[in-house]
């Protein structure tokens, strides 16, 4: 963490973080406490090596937004070659990165990453037909406290583009089953995003456009989208030219 010791004093100092390690356990909790615990530290040493050899001024929240987001992403990962690891392994029933919709039925994926620290977000969705073909999409910058609140506006943006599309059936898949279940039985949505749920259930209300949850695993299009917006990453023609990166996610 930057702190100069001596053999002495260094003793104690690993005593310390051994027993805070061993008492996380291993149980899913715990992995996840560590893995805050590592990428925050990796953060905090960056940032202090920047600001001590390069004069850069440091900034908490960015630290502390950059060691979350990094934190997001290798649980993703994580997430990804496990799934990756049981289908090569031969288990049975593993889940499809993508599933997609009946001939004649467009499918719309989107997702939303957070800033929290900062109030802001972005939101990405996916326009894809039956081959999985990406038609058209959308990814945009907003301000927000909270996660259900991305949630909430990525789906309105998704049926946003299924009434545009004139009548054809959609299906609007989000990995946000608090938000879903609020879509499919209208039930009294918290107030942070009630104007939002009234322009969802209004737009849908033509009968063409269906809601349904994914695991994450078949939402990492939307979802790296999303992400690089949020960091200033993605491309404008995202869309007509995928990067390699979202190629891998399709």
């Amino acid at each position: 963490m930057g702190f100069r010791c001596d053999d002495l004093a260094m003793g104690p100092i690993r005593i310390c973080l051994g027993q805070l390690i061993s008492s996380l356990g291993t149980d899913c909790e715990g992995r996840k406490t560590l893995c805050s615990l590592v990428w925050m530290s990796w953060c905090i040493w960056k940032a202090r090596n920047e600001h001590i050899f390069n004069h850069v001024p440091v900034d908490p929240i960015e630290v502390i937004a950059t060691a979350k987001w990094m934190e997001a992403e290798y649980l993703i990962a994580c997430e990804d070659t496990s799934v990756s690891s049981a289908t090569s392994a031969g288990a049975p029933n593993p889940v499809p990165q993508w599933v997609p919709p009946l001939h004649g039925t467009w499918k719309i994926n989107c997702d939303a990453a957070t800033d929290l620290f900062r109030g802001r977000g972005a939101v990405a969705v996916l326009l894809r037909d039956a081959t999985g073909k990406l038609v058209d999409g959308v990814a945009t910058s907003l301000r927000m406290t909270t996660a259900l609140q991305g949630e909430a506006c990525a789906v309105r943006f998704a049926c946003s583009m299924a009434r545009a599309l004139h009548g054809a059936t959609v299906e609007v898949e989000s990995d946000c089953k608090k938000l879903i279940q609020l879509c499919v039985s209208e039930g009294v949505p918290p107030w942070e995003i009630c104007a939002v749920m009234n322009d969802i259930w209004c737009m849908a209300s033509s009968g063409t456009v269906t809601f349904k949850w994914c695991p994450r695993i078949q939402n990492r299009a939307a979802h790296w989208v999303a992400s690089a917006c949020l960091r200033n990453a993605l491309p404008v023609d995202w869309v007509s030219q995928p990067p390699v990166a979202l190629v891998g996610c399709l």
